[in-house]
């Protein structure tokens, strides 16, 4: 028992859904505007442009194919707006 106390804690490898949401909020209506993202409506949580970078990248880095399929289907929609 001390044993298995003393080993550290597992880290989890997951987002919630909430702040999965927020994030690809902020990327589609901002791109890579991160003091943009942070005068935002929705930044419920009053983050900094700083917080609002390190939690995109934290999404890129928990779920890379994810990411890269939602910045794919971006892309034709700024292709439209042009």
């Amino acid at each position: 028992m001390e044993y298995e106390a003393s080993l550290p804690e597992k880290k989890s490898n997951t987002l919630s859904r909430d702040l999965i949401d927020y994030v690809r909020y902020m990327i589609q209506n901002h791109g890579e505007n991160y003091k943009e993202m942070a005068r935002d409506e929705k930044n419920y949580y009053q983050d900094t442009p700083k917080q609002i970078k390190r939690k995109i990248n934290v999404y890129k880095n928990f779920y890379p194919e994810e990411y890269k399929e939602f910045m794919a289907s971006l892309k034709p929609e700024k292709m439209d707006v042009q």
